[in-house]
């Protein structure tokens, strides 16, 4: 159950922060059982009012892909091809698709180019824990590639590890299993 606390403090002039009025401030607010780094505002003279919120709030969230990432995934789904957009000014090409030029901020939607398949990776990690910080049964590794024609990278799940450097290629799901998700590849594998 998660319990809101509410207390009100005064403080009799403004602090530098370390001062041990504002430690003692800092102490009050954040209680007995509150996380360390919790402080208040500086309150120059006047009542604040800080409210302390105990518990845990799960937080969920769903990334939508915009114009831009919509129509590289349904090239991914329709046509197993890689599309990105390109900025003739600043002659950047992002993959995957973006709506503006993240230098220059032009408009580059229509400004579109097939790329890939293949590329080369850029870095890796393996990974241990998934996103709740849970044990993985098995680590999983993942790259950053950067896809032939491109000057960015995405990243993605590497088959296994590889040099960085090294020539990779994609691994798609089945045409009729494909949903228009980044999930569409498999994965990456060393290139033959």
């Amino acid at each position: 159950m998660t319990k809101l606390k509410t207390r009100k403090l005064r403080s009799s002039s403004p602090r530098r922060r370390g001062s041990s009025s504002q430690e003692s401030l800092d102490s009050r607010i954040r209680g007995n059982d509150s996380p360390e780094g919790q402080s208040c505002a500086k309150t120059q003279g006047r009542t604040k009012t800080v409210t302390v919120w105990h518990g845990k709030i799960p937080i969920e969230s769903w990334y939508t892909p915009g114009v831009a990432g919509e129509k590289t995934l349904m090239a991914l789904k329709n046509q197993g091809s890689f599309l990105a957009t390109v900025c003739g000014d600043c002659n950047v090409t992002y993959f995957p698709a973006r709506m503006f030029c993240e230098r220059c901020f032009a408009d580059i939607l229509n400004n579109e180019k097939i790329v890939g398949p293949d590329g080369t990776l850029e870095s890796w990690s393996v990974v241990t824990v998934d996103k709740d910080g849970k044990k993985l049964k098995k680590p999983q590794t993942f790259g950053l590639i950067k896809l032939d024609g491109t000057n960015t990278v995405f990243l993605h799940k590497l088959k296994s590890q590889a040099l960085i450097g090294a020539r990779v290629e994609p691994v798609l799901k089945d045409p009729a299993k494909r949903k228009g998700s980044v999930n569409d590849i498999l994965h990456f594998k060393a290139a033959v």
